[in-house]
């Protein structure tokens, strides 16, 4: 999903390692870590399709943003 960024993605995806972008990151990593606590109880197919979603998108951007 972010590997096909258009310049204007590029730039925003960079921003989000400025200083005052901690605390985003911060919120991102810990809803991370909180989905992937959930999945692990997690009682119905739906809800873990849900939450592998979550945790999919919310990787892929961290991943994004720090490999940048």
């Amino acid at each position: 999903m972010f590997n096909r960024l258009t310049d204007q993605q590029r730039r925003a995806v960079e921003r989000c390692k400025a200083p005052e972008m901690a605390a985003f990151l911060d919120m991102l990593t810990a809803a991370l870590a909180a989905a992937q606590g959930k999945i692990a109880v997690a009682d119905t197919f739906v809800e873990v399709s849900r939450l592998q979603g979550q945790i999919a998108v919310l990787s892929g951007l961290l991943g994004a943003i720090n490999a940048r």
